[in-house]
């Protein structure tokens, strides 16, 4: 299956502030680019409070599915959603996509991604595979603005189609 990401780029233009909200990842000004970049994008993405993220946390244990909070950075929702209480969040639950952002500032890293080095730890693959299309992995090159969303199949099925060329990508897991 050859899977064709060419529609899947996206690029935000203007000046970026660095936010105060709380992101994980190792490069902490790397990643609050990275969420601005994407929240300015128009395309749905949100970065929870501390609340929010609580909230998201129990709405989805109650729908039966696992979602670790140190494995999400942001959201991606269809609409406009309100997320003012606990019982919109649950109501509207299934409305919400769940993100994690693998962000990068380096020259070398190619418009396609080519060159894009990242791991995986251990919760961030086990609630993508317990939330499957639900969870997606942006990409962010906070040089270019651009970003490209994958599940972890896109992932995979892009690892096979890079094991032929010298620069692949390399999935690393981590027990963090």
């Amino acid at each position: 299956m050859n899977l064709d990401l060419s529609d899947s780029f996206f690029a935000v233009e203007g000046e970026l502030e660095l936010s105060t909200k709380l992101l994980g990842g190792n490069t902490r000004d790397t990643a609050r680019k990275a969420a601005q970049i994407l929240e300015k994008s128009n395309q749905g993405f949100i970065v929870p409070t501390i609340q929010q993220r609580q909230w998201l946390l129990v709405a989805f244990a109650r729908k039966g599915l696992t979602l670790y909070g140190k494995a999400f950075d942001i959201i991606k929702v269809n609409s406009e959603l309100d997320f003012s209480s606990e019982e919109n969040v649950e109501k509207n639950v299934n409305s919400i996509s769940i993100c994690e952002i693998k962000s990068t500032n380096k020259v070398t890293v190619k418009d396609d991604f080519t060159g894009f080095f990242f791991s995986l730890s251990t919760a961030e693959l086990l609630t993508a595979q317990n939330l499957k299309s639900r969870y997606k992995f942006v990409l962010v090159n906070t040089l270019s603005k651009k970003f490209i969303e994958l599940s972890l199949k896109d992932i995979f099925f892009s690892l096979e189609r890079y094991l032929s060329f010298v620069e692949c990508p390399v999935l690393v897991l981590n027990k963090h």
